[in-house]
Parts: C-alpha cells; sequence; structure tokens
C-alpha cells in the first residue's frame, strides 16, 4: 500500500456511484438509500453530475414534510463541488474541511463522473497505526453528543438535527442508552410514509446500541465501529451509564486536528519520513479553521500552526519564544474574566484531564477552546485547538432576535397568516389560524386543508391558491369559514400571493385574511333595520305620518293613516292637517305647530272628523324632525275612541274595587303587585305606594314552607283557582291568618295575564276555634297534652321509630311526696307545684319529645328518635334532680317532691301504646317499692343492666367514704439528663378486699357525668399533695402531675378547693402540674382557659394529656395556655411500626418546640422507643420501658436504685 502522502482520490474512490435522474421523486430516492444502505445519490445529466442527494437533505426534506411526490431537482443539493483522480489525499481531506461536506464526487478532464469519495473512506486509509497514538477514548468522543428520552416527538428531534446539525441522536432512559436514530434511518422513514408528528423517539430507534466502555482505546472503537459496520458508536462508564459517543464524522475532525499535532512530532524524528509526513501535515493542519498548539510538559511549543496566531493575534516575537506562557499571558490579557480562565488552566493541567470550555473575550469575541494529553513517544504534552464561534453566535442571537420579533409581529396582527407549499401542506401559521382551525401549528404543519375542512371547502381554498399563481400577484375574495374554537362562521376577506424564489420558481402561497364578520353583519343589519322600519311603517296599526310644518300638507303616511279616516291613498295626499280636525281652525293648528317645533316634541289628545264625518278620540305624539332646511313633523295617531268607552266602564268597576269589604289584590303575571283596594292596606297595613310593584311575598310570615306554596300554584296554574287559609304578617309585624280566593284571569290566547286575590282577615275566628280545641286536647291547669294528644303523639312516634329505625322511652312518673303538700297547704298549693313540676318537664326534655298531664300527680314522658335504647338515662337523671328541687308555694314557704319513674322501652317491649304505657305504669310502682326518686325500666334485661350501674355507683360512693381508693406513681424521667424529674399519680381500686386491683378505666367512665367524680378527683388532689408535702421533708424534690376530669375542672369552685388544698399542705405550686384531656380543653375552650389562668395565678403548671386524639386546631392550641404536651400513648407505641403513628409525633414534637412547649412521650415500652424518641429530640419520657406505675414503697426502692444505678454510670464517665 503506498504511503499516505503519496495517495491519490483514484486510490481510494468507490467508483460504483448510485446515480439518478431529475425527475426522480423524494419517496423512490428515499427507497433507492434505504435499500441500498447509501448515504447520498448523484443525480446526473448526460453522465455529468448536476447535484447530489444526502441523508441530511432528505432529514431537512422529511422536517419540512416536503411531498413524497416532489421530483429531486426541486430539493437537491446544486451546484455540486467536483475533483479529479489525481487530487492528493492530504488535499481531499483539506477540501472536506472547507468546504463542510462529506462527499467528493470525482470526474474526469470531461466531467463525467467516475467515482465519490466519502468521510469514511478517508478515515479508513488512514489506517489504525494513527489512532493507536490517540490513547484516551474521551478524547475522542465528538463535542456534542446530543441525547433525548425515548418520549420526544419526532418532529421535534427532527427540527434539531437540522437547526443544530446533529447527525444522529442518541435516545437514553434514566441516563443509559437504549436506542440511537442517525441520518441513515431517514431514508427508511421516509420511504414507508412515515408521518414524523404521529410518531416518538421509542417507535424508530435502533435499538439495542452499540456500546463501549469509556477505559477502551480508539482503535477498539474504531474497530468495533468497522466490525458492525456503522458510523456511531456509544461510550458508557463502568455502571453502563451515557458518557457520550464516537463518530466518524468526528474521528476524521479528529485525524485532521490532534492527529496532525502528534503525528508531526511523532514522524519529525523518523529519518526518511520527514518531507512526505510534513508535506502531509502541514496540508491538513492549515486546511482547519480551528487554531492548534502543542505544548511541552517543560512549557515548549511544540508545534502551533497558522490559524491559532490568527485567531489569538499573537506578534510574530512571542511565537519566536517557542515557549507556552507568553503565549499563554497574551492570551489571557485579551479575555474578559482573565483570572477565571488562569484557574481553568491550572485546573485542567493539574487533573491531567481534557475539557472543552467557551471564552469570553474582552472586545466581545467568543471562542470555543478544546484540550487534552498526548502521550509522544519521548514525552507527554497538551494539545490545545481553538475555535472563533463569535459569527455563529452572533447570528444565532440575531436570528433568534429576528424569529422573535415576526413571531410577536404575526401573533400580534389581527390577521390570519399562513404559508402553504406548492402541494398545499402548511409551512407556518400564526395563533389565529390555529384558533380557526382548532390545532397548534406543531399540529398543523406538514398538514392539507383536506385534514380540516370539508371538500367542497378545500376545493375552493385551491382554487383561489390557482388563481393566484396564474395571476403572478395578489388576489382577494370573500368566504365563509367555520371557526373551531367557537364554531361559528367567520367571513374572511383573504389575499392569497404566490411566493417565488429568486430565480422565479414558486415555493409556496402566503396567505393572509382579515375577519369581517361584524361589518358584514352590520351591514346586513342596517339592511335588514331599513327593510323592518319600512316593513313597521306600512303594516303597523296605527297613523304614521310626515307632516310639512309650513304647508300643514302629508308628505309621507302609512295606509293606516289613510284608512282608519276613510279616505284612499290619492284623497289622502290631497288633504292637509287642518282639513281633518274637528275642534282646531287653521290657525290653531299653525299655533300648535310652532309650539311643537320650538319643545322639539309633544303630545296631546285631539278630536279628528272622518270622512264619513263621525269623530274619533285620537292621541297625537309629534316630533320636530329637520331635512334639510325644512321643518317637518313625524306624528303618530293612536285611536283612543274606545278606550275612552273602557275608561268610564273602568271608573264604575274601580269604585266597586275600592269600596268592597274584603282586600283585594291584582298582580301580573309575574306576581307583581299592579293594584290594591282600601281593605287591603286596612287588613295588611301596607299602602298603595309601598304594595305597587312589590310581591304578595311581603306579607309572608315564615309560617309556611316552601313545599306549601309550590302546591298552591301548582293547583292555581292546573286549575286557574284556589282557595284557603294562609298565615300572614303585617307590616308591623304581626301575624294574622287570612282565608283568601285566588284568581288566574288568561288572555284570548289562554295565557296567564294576571292573577286576583280575595281575602278576609280571620284570625280572631281562628283565635275562638284554637281556644275550643285546646280545651279539648290540653290540660287546663298546666296547658300539657292531655290523653287524647299523648295517644295521636304515641303513634306518630312508633311509626317514625318503624321507619328510621330508633327507639321510644315511654316514661310514666308519680309525684313522691304530693298527697301530705296538697292535705297540709290546700289544692291552690299542689296546683302550684303542678304547675311548676309541668314547666321543669317541659324545660328539661327534647324539641321532640313530649311531656303530658294524665291527672293528680301523673306525667307521662315520650322520649322519641332515641339512637340507642339507654341514651334516654341522662334526659331521665336531669328529670330527678330537676323535680327534687324545691318549689316556693308562697314568699315564705318551700315544698319538695321526687318523682318516680317507670319506663317501657319500645321496640324492645313491641306492644300497642295502651300496653306500652301500662307497662310503663308497673314499672313505676316498682320504683316506688325500691325507695322512691328512681328509675325502673319494664325490660328486664334493661333493668338488670340499670341497677348494676347504680349498684356500682354506690360501691364507688362507699369505696370513697371509707377511703379504699390508693395512689400508684409512675415516674417521668429526663433521658438527656438520666434524672427523675417528677411522677403521675394514678388513682387504683383494691376490691375483694385487696385481691383485685380495678384500673380506672374499669370505674371512672361509669361516673364521669356524674357529680362522683368531683368527689374522687378531690381526693386524689388531697392524696398527691399529702404524699408531696411528706417527700419533700425526706428530701426527694419532685414534680407531681395530677389528672383532672372535665367536670372536676369546670366545678364552680375548683380554683377555690384547689387553693385551700394547697394552703393546708403548705405545697410548693411550682411543684404542681394538672393534667387536662385534649377533648376537655375544646368542650368549652373560653371557660377552661379562664380556669387555668387562675390556677397559673397561683404557680400551678398545666399539662394537655393524651395530645393528637383530639381535634384541637392550631388556633386553639395555641390560645390554650398550657406548657406542657403529653403525646398520647397510642402514637408513641406503635411509632417504630407505624410510619404514620412516627409522623404524628414529629409532627407533635415540632409543633410544641415552635410555641414554646415542652413535650412528654407516654408509652414508650422499649429501649428502642427511648432511642427514637431522643433521637428525635424528645428527653422527658413515661412508660414501662423506664417504669410501671407502682405504690408508694415500690417507686420509693425504684428511685433509689435508679439515682444510685446512674450516679455511679456519671462517675465511670467522670473518670
Amino acid at each position: 500500500m503506498k504511503p499516505i502522502v503519496e495517495r491519490k482520490l483514484s486510490d481510494i474512490m468507490n467508483p460504483r456511484i448510485q446515480c439518478i435522474a431529475l425527475d426522480t421523486t423524494v419517496n423512490e430516492a428515499a427507497r433507492l438509500m434505504a435499500e441500498a444502505h447509501i448515504s447520498c445519490l448523484v443525480i446526473e445529466v448526460e453522465r455529468h453530475a448536476v447535484g447530489i442527494l444526502t441523508e441530511r437533505d432528505l432529514v431537512r426534506l422529511m422536517h419540512q414534510h416536503c411531498p413524497e411526490s416532489t421530483e429531486v431537482v426541486e430539493v437537491m443539493s446544486a451546484p455540486v463541488f467536483t475533483v479529479t483522480p489525481d487530487t492528493d489525499f492530504s488535499d481531499g481531506m483539506s477540501l472536506l474541511a472547507q468546504h463542510s461536506v462529506r462527499h467528493l464526487i470525482v470526474a474526469d478532464e470531461q466531467g463525467i463522473v467516475v467515482g465519490i469519495v466519502s468521510e469514511t473512506d478517508f478515515r479508513t486509509h488512514l489506517g489504525l497505526d494513527v489512532l493507536n497514538r490517540i490513547h484516551h477514548l474521551d478524547s475522542a468522543m465528538d463535542r456534542k453528543s446530543p441525547s433525548l428520552p425515548p418520549d420526544v416527538s419526532l418532529s421535534v428531534v427532527l427540527e434539531r438535527m437540522v437547526c443544530e446539525r446533529w447527525d444522529y441522536v442518541i435516545v437514553t432512559s434514566n441516563e443509559c442508552p437504549i436506542g440511537i436514530i442517525t441520518e441513515r434511518d431517514i431514508p427508511r422513514l421516509l420511504s414507508a410514509h412515515a408521518n414524523p408528528d404521529h410518531l416518538i423517539l421509542k417507535d424508530v430507534m435502533s435499538s439495542p446500541v452499540q456500546t463501549i466502555p469509556i477505559s477502551a482505546s480508539v482503535a477498539e472503537a474504531v474497530a468495533r465501529m468497522s466490525e458492525h459496520r456503522i458510523r456511531h458508536i456509544v461510550v458508557v462508564d463502568q455502571e453502563g451509564k451515557y458518557k457520550g459517543s464516537v463518530s466518524q464524522h468526528g474521528l476524521l475532525e479528529r485525524l485532521g486536528l490532534e492527529v496532525t499535532a502528534e503525528g508531526w512530532h511523532a514522524h519529525r524524528i523518523v529519518s526518511g519520513q520527514k518531507t512526505d509526513l510534513e508535506k502531509l501535515l502541514h496540508a491538513i493542519q492549515d486546511s482547519t479553521n480551528e487554531g492548534l498548539l502543542v505544548v511541552a510538559e517543560d512549557d515548549r511549543i511544540l508545534e502551533i500552526n497558522r490559524q491559532f496566531q490568527a485567531l489569538w493575534r499573537i506578534p510574530d516575537e512571542v511565537i519566536s519564544t517557542r515557549l507556552g506562557q507568553p503565549v499563554l499571558d497574551f492570551i489571557h490579557s485579551q479575555l474578559a474574566e482573565p483570572e477565571q480562565f488562569l484557574r481553568l488552566v491550572h485546573q485542567i493541567c493539574v487533573n491531567q484531564e481534557a475539557r472543552l470550555s467557551r471564552l469570553q473575550f474582552a472586545d466581545g469575541r467568543i471562542f470555543e477552546m478544546h484540550t487534552r494529553l498526548l502521550d509522544l513517544e519521548n514525552q507527554k504534552a497538551r494539545l490545545w485547538t481553538f475555535h472563533d464561534i463569535t459569527a455563529l453566535e452572533t447570528a444565532n442571537q440575531q436570528l433568534a432576535r429576528e424569529r422573535n420579533e415576526l413571531k410577536t409581529l404575526l401573533n400580534t396582527l389581527p390577521l390570519l397568516i399562513w404559508l402553504k407549499d406548492p402541494s398545499g401542506r402548511f409551512l407556518a401559521c400564526n395563533p389565529q389560524v390555529e384558533r380557526c382551525i382548532g390545532f397548534k401549528e406543531n399540529k398543523l404543519l406538514g398538514q392539507t386543508e383536506h385534514e380540516f375542512f370539508p371538500p367542497e371547502v378545500v376545493e375552493n381554498f385551491y382554487q383561489k391558491d390557482r388563481e393566484a399563481v396564474a395571476a403572478g400577484g395578489a388576489i382577494t375574495s370573500e368566504e365563509w369559514v367555520r371557526f373551531a374554537d367557537d364554531g361559528r362562521e367567520h367571513l374572511l376577506s383573504t389575499t392569497k400571493t404566490p411566493m417565488l424564489d429568486e430565480a422565479g420558481k414558486l415555493i409556496g402561497v402566503l396567505g393572509f385574511a382579515l375577519d369581517i364578520t361584524a361589518r358584514h353583519r352590520t351591514a346586513e343589519a342596517l339592511r335588514e333595520r331599513q327593510e323592518i322600519y319600512s316593513a313597521i311603517v306600512n303594516q303597523a296599526a296605527d297613523s304614521i305620518v310626515l307632516i310639512d310644518a309650513e304647508t300643514l300638507r302629508f308628505v309621507e303616511f302609512n295606509q293606516a293613516a289613510c284608512t282608519r279616516l276613510g279616505y284612499s291613498r290619492e284623497e289622502f295626499a290631497e288633504l292637509t292637517l287642518a282639513d281633518i280636525q274637528a275642534e282646531l281652525s287653521t290657525e290653531q293648528v299653525r299655533q300648535r305647530i310652532h309650539a311643537i317645533i320650538s319643545q322639539g316634541h309633544s303630545a296631546f289628545d285631539v278630536l279628528h272628523r272622518r270622512r264619513d264625518g263621525t269623530l274619533r278620540n285620537t292621541h297625537v305624539s309629534s316630533q320636530c324632525v329637520l331635512i334639510g332646511n325644512r321643518q317637518f313633523m313625524a306624528s303618530i295617531w293612536y285611536d283612543i275612541t274606545e278606550q275612552k268607552r273602557n275608561e268610564e266602564k273602568l271608573k264604575l268597576a274601580a269604585s266597586v274595587f275600592q269600596e268592597a269589604g274584603e282586600g283585594i289584590i291584582i298582580t301580573d303575571a309575574d306576581a307583581h303587585i299592579m293594584d290594591i283596594n282600601r281593605m287591603f292596606t286596612t287588613i295588611t297595613g301596607y299602602s298603595r305606594e309601598e304594595a305597587i310593584g312589590g310581591k304578595p311575598s311581603i306579607l309572608k310570615s315564615g309560617v309556611h314552607g316552601h313545599e306549601f306554596y309550590q302546591a298552591l300554584w301548582q293547583e292555581l296554574l292546573e286549575t286557574g283557582y284556589w282557595h284557603g287559609e294562609i298565615n300572614d304578617r303585617r307590616k308591623n309585624g304581626e301575624q294574622f291568618i287570612e282565608e283568601i280566593s285566588i284568581i288566574a284571569v288568561r288572555n284570548d290566547a289562554g295565557l296567564v295575564s294576571h292573577y286576583i286575590g280575595i281575602f278576609a282577615d280571620i284570625t280572631e275566628k281562628k283565635q275562638q276555634q284554637e281556644k275550643i280545641e285546646r280545651l279539648a286536647y290540653y290540660d287546663s291547669l298546666t296547658g300539657l297534652p292531655n290523653r287524647v294528644v299523648l295517644a295521636d303523639r304515641m303513634e306518630q312516634a312508633m311509626a317514625r321509630a318503624d321507619r328510621n329505625n330508633r327507639h321510644i322511652a315511654f316514661c310514666y312518673i308519680d309525684l313522691d311526696g304530693f298527697k301530705p303538700i296538697n292535705d297540709r297547704y290546700g289544692h291552690k298549693a299542689g296546683d302550684k307545684v303542678l304547675i311548676e313540676i309541668g314547666r321543669r318537664l317541659s324545660e328539661t326534655i327534647r324539641s321532640n319529645d313530649t311531656v303530658a298531664r294524665l291527672g293528680g300527680d301523673e306525667f307521662v314522658l315520650l322520649l322519641s328518635d332515641l339512637e340507642t335504647a339507654s341514651e334516654g338515662n341522662q334526659i331521665l337523671a336531669r328529670v330527678l334532680e330537676r323535680v327534687a328541687q324545691p318549689c316556693d308555694i308562697s314568699a315564705d314557704i318551700s315544698v319538695a317532691v321526687t318523682a318516680s319513674i317507670g319506663v317501657a322501652l319500645y321496640p324492645s317491649d313491641e306492644n300497642d301504646p295502651d300496653t306500652l304505657l301500662r307497662h310503663a305504669d308497673q314499672a313505676m310502682y316498682q320504683a316506688k317499692q325500691q325507695g322512691r326518686s328512681r328509675i325502673h325500666l319494664f325490660d328486664p334485661s334493661v333493668d338488670l343492666l340499670t341497677r348494676k350501674q347504680h349498684q356500682l355507683r354506690d360501691e364507688i360512693k362507699s369505696a370513697l367514704q371509707r377511703k379504699e381508693f390508693v395512689i400508684y406513681w409512675q415516674p417521668k424521667v429526663n433521658t438527656l439528663l438520666d434524672k427523675v424529674i417528677g411522677v403521675e399519680a394514678l388513682i387504683r381500686w383494691p376490691r375483694d378486699e385487696g385481691r383485685s386491683l380495678t384500673m380506672p378505666d374499669d370505674f371512672l367512665p361509669f361516673i364521669e357525668h356524674d357529680d362522683l367524680i368531683v368527689s374522687i378527683g378531690d381526693y386524689v388532689i388531697d392524696q398527691a399533695l399529702s404524699t408531696l408535702s411528706r417527700w419533700r421533708i425526706e428530701g426527694h424534690n419532685l414534680s407531681i402531675s395530677i389528672n383532672v376530669a372535665p367536670r372536676q375542672l369546670l366545678a364552680p369552685d375548683f380554683s377555690r378547693k384547689l387553693t385551700l388544698a394547697m394552703e393546708s399542705y403548705v405545697t410548693p405550686p411550682d411543684r404542681l402540674e394538672l393534667e387536662i384531656l385534649e377533648t376537655a380543653a375544646l368542650g368549652d375552650l373560653e371557660r377552661v382557659t379562664r380556669i387555668i389562668e387562675e390556677c397559673k395565678r397561683l404557680g400551678v403548671g398545666f399539662a394537655l394529656d393524651d395530645f393528637g386524639t383530639g381535634y384541637s386546631s392550631m388556633t386553639y392550641f395555641r390560645r390554650l395556655p398550657v406548657s406542657t404536651v403529653k403525646i398520647d400513648q397510642s402514637f408513641v407505641r406503635d411509632m417504630l411500626v407505624d410510619k404514620e403513628d412516627r409522623a404524628i409525633v414529629e409532627g407533635i414534637l415540632g409543633m410544641t418546640a415552635a410555641f414554646g412547649k415542652q413535650s412528654v412521650a407516654e408509652g414508650a415500652e422499649t429501649p428502642e422507643h427511648l432511642t427514637a424518641l431522643r433521637e428525635m429530640g424528645c428527653h422527658i419520657v413515661q412508660g414501662y420501658a423506664l417504669a410501671r406505675p407502682m405504690p408508694e414503697a415500690d417507686f420509693l426502692n425504684w428511685l433509689e436504685a435508679f439515682n444510685a444505678q446512674h450516679k455511679t454510670a456519671s462517675n465511670s464517665e467522670n473518670t
């Protein structure tokens, strides 16, 4: 094989050329390239090359949605650049670089094509020996290795390949290469009729992709590319992630630059090759447009080309030093940020790395700098390459500005603007076109109007396109187009202009359209209005005339004017205004006309005489009109003869209307009041002025609901009549009952035109009826329902209970101790007691319950709609309490009674009302037998449960009296300091002579709504303060926490009793902390806050217990004056396994810290809990991991052991 310097292009060219004719279609050309796996086609005429079609050309055509039927003569690259077969190898490489092409067409002296040379041919014939000197693969990688995700649209990829001159794109997912698309894929896609708008990278990429590790050599990469006959190979790191790409084009670029520098120095020392190789390398160096500089480790310049010196404008005397530092100093003095450049150079040299950077000059120039290490045979050196990209950057910025300005202009104009290619495909459009068609520009480009409009509309568009092309200039037409955004048709004034290139060849049709719909419709509306006015005037039933003010003649008139007066049009045209007057003389007519002229308009009534001599009452409305310089009167005559007669009739009817003894109201069809009579005002208090224009709803009292009025209107509209009673309200707010009849008046068309209401005030009549009914259905003494009403309500309640699955309590009440009051103080005193008891019962029950008196001292409570059978217990407990309160029968005498209550529950006791009442009566007697002032349930199972609850309460009360309750103590520990800082007092109940221990949850819930809970709480406070006082004497300086029940905290004398207790034991208040439940605090926030503030003034602290289980808002939390928050043990216990519970704990800790409060965690059961809480910043802990609740003696022993253990540990650490 010849040495490189001796090779000619005839040695490396490919004589097998694929040539095509000028009329070959783009689709056919793409198919040929895809099937033959070639990168270009030569277009020849008589064996002479007239153009070339490359893969890059096809990328551009597909991006532009070029029609497949387009002939290559319209799109080929021309003219072509040809060389002779005897051109030197080095000159050929220089030509590729100078003209930025990838193919050279070889032609003989007659211009006949004999072969073609590509980049691949140059790279292949350079051989691998040169490549072996490029040791680092990252130096051979393309400087720009584009990568995109698989879901990017192919149309976007094509745009970037065209605009940024990419010849391939690597497809990556999660930073790993999964495919590649190259220029070679485009012929295949074009020949397959692929639409880039409907495809994404994943659909078209080649996969899998060939990869090579970054540790491999350049020679290995080239060998792999040759083996697989590919032009690109992907470089990955050890984890398979994308690092870059090596391409044939990039390699040739490197071989022309970097290999030149390295090869120049390497071969300079080889005798026998110096002259030829120097010639080749110098040719390559000087043909590149990049500046090259090779500097040895000892700062000597090994090589430099002319382009480098020209780019940096370095004087010959600096170059002649052959030292890198003077050159570097001269370079950095020209930069905008020289210090940053020096740091960059230092970093590159220290890290021994390759780097691609951008340099900004002080004068505005921009260079792209690339550097890498060279491993020469006897020394190491660094290659620096510089490329001036100032013009490219400036052009890009200017292009971007011009594009933005043009786009802003096109988007702002109120015109539809578009550009189509000769085949009718959209090349560009503005937002107004998008609004018309309903698709964005990226969806429109490459499509024809067939995709969006009916065929007949498209054909019209195309016809106008053809007319514009045939005319050779702009044509304008109007056409209706339906817009996609509003679905309406718009009239467009469209102008179309053929677009020609410099050679006069058609490249497309430019169109712009103005929406003239509004203008067109305005003109149409004006024409229609003129026609309508003419029709109105001629078809009007009233007379319309135009009168000459000077001559009094009728200039214009409609048919009604002459017909109504009995004249023909010809006869009427001969008359004057004075001729038809029955009362006015000609002079009087002129005076009236002059008055109208001075006023501008007038309206009045006159008498007109018909042709037959009869008279007609006429209302005249006249307006002065100036036409030219003459005055005219435009008048409308209304024949009011019948109106005058009807007015007389109406006067008679109005007299009857006003003097009627019942209220009358007349409304229009929309229920607006048109008239009322005097009696309406008398009954309602509303004057005529106040009522007219309003609606009858001004009388609404609110007694009747929406359903009532809906039924009224429905009957009125269906039958035309409604009669009934309505509870209304007078103007002064007083309610009254009216009996009213409403009539719907219909017109000739059968439509309602008016409503007439005639009503009478029957309030007194109804009151008399109610008084009679009350005597029949209500107890005369107490006013409570009697047996009749009770029976009805029991039936209704039972029916509701059956429908809604609810319970009813039938409660029979008998007063204990009532008979002695009657006997001692008399029946009047007894009546006072019964009335008072009835009032108390009514106030105690709910609004949907019933209390009735059966007679004597017997009452019945009907508690309905109970969700559970036991829901009524609290109500009955209140009843017992209220009944037992003293009753004042005189100024100085009070008496007291109690109640025995028997209860029958439905449906547990599924019987009729009478039977249920008897069962309740029987249960009442059992209550009396059990000691009176009791409640007894007829249902055996419920009765048994109630007795057990009462028994438990009695046992608790007895245990409290005998002081059986004991206090257990659970320590609170600061885990950060390993110190016990306090204890919590917890109540326990030893039972069965101490053999079992009852926990608080087993007895306190049963009395939480009973005052007994207050007594229990007072007992615990007393015991805790006593213990605290004793411990202080014994030297235990601890704080005590005590739980306070909601009922105890809200007791009126809580703070007073707490003060007395603390004073009796001389207890430091800051050693006492009261714990309240979060739910208790939310119950009555204002009251709770006030009580806490009172106690805090004593020095007592407060903690919010079980925090997180309630529903307190941030506002409540901020307002509640507590200093400590105890995190509920349910969250702490499960936080190690439940992420949500852990998040709640962390959230509470963050919130308490933000509000300056202390956190205490309950429920720390394991050492892991303690560790987790400590890591979260919570150091005050309670739980089994530290100690369980203990009796006092056990706690003190535990405390001693704990202190001893941690004291020893502390000493060990100090040692």
